[in-house]
């Protein structure tokens, strides 16, 4: 018997739990239709974002000045859903800054990716800017033959292999 007063023991399965939910979730093409399956998606971009927020960036300086733990913490919930992230360039006083965008589109050919088309989304308006290639950070996850350019959440990319 246990008295009213006592602690309960707590055993948990979070491993074996997030997995099936995570399959769940794949199974049904990512759609929203499991809360459980839709919180284990959230807590593996938690769980990358804060594993990226915790790196230290070497070396220091005004070059990874933009690379903030708030940063590296978007760029690692990204990378799960919707696989991919981009930042615009800017260098200030400060050093590099890295400016998140909402949208965007690249032109060019195969072999030279020299234009991006970067939809701007700030607080007071929208602002799109044709800019270079070098004035772009593009992290991606993985990515399709026909939409190379494009990152591939590595949720999506379960469904069709099978996982």
């Amino acid at each position: 018997m246990r008295w009213p007063w006592a602690r309960r023991t707590e055993k948990r399965q979070t491993q074996a739990l997030l997995t099936e939910a995570i399959s769940r979730y794949v199974d049904q093409g990512g759609s929203l239709a499991s809360i459980e399956a839709t919180s284990a998606a959230e807590t593996a971009r938690g769980l990358l974002g804060r594993s990226l927020a915790m790196a230290a960036v070497t070396p220091g300086g005004m070059r990874t000045a933009g690379f903030s733990p708030d940063i590296l913490n978007a760029i690692g919930r990204a990378l799960i859903w919707p696989g991919e992230i981009c930042f615009l360039l800017r260098v200030d006083m400060g050093g590099v800054a890295l400016l998140p965008v909402a949208n965007f589109d690249v032109y060019g050919t195969d072999a030279d990716l020299s234009y991006w088309v970067a939809v701007n989304t700030a607080t007071g308006g929208t602002r799109t800017q044709v800019v270079g290639a070098e004035s772009v950070l593009h992290f991606k996850w993985g990515w399709r033959p026909d939409r190379w350019w494009r990152g591939v959440s590595p949720l999506a990319a379960a469904k069709p292999s099978g996982i």
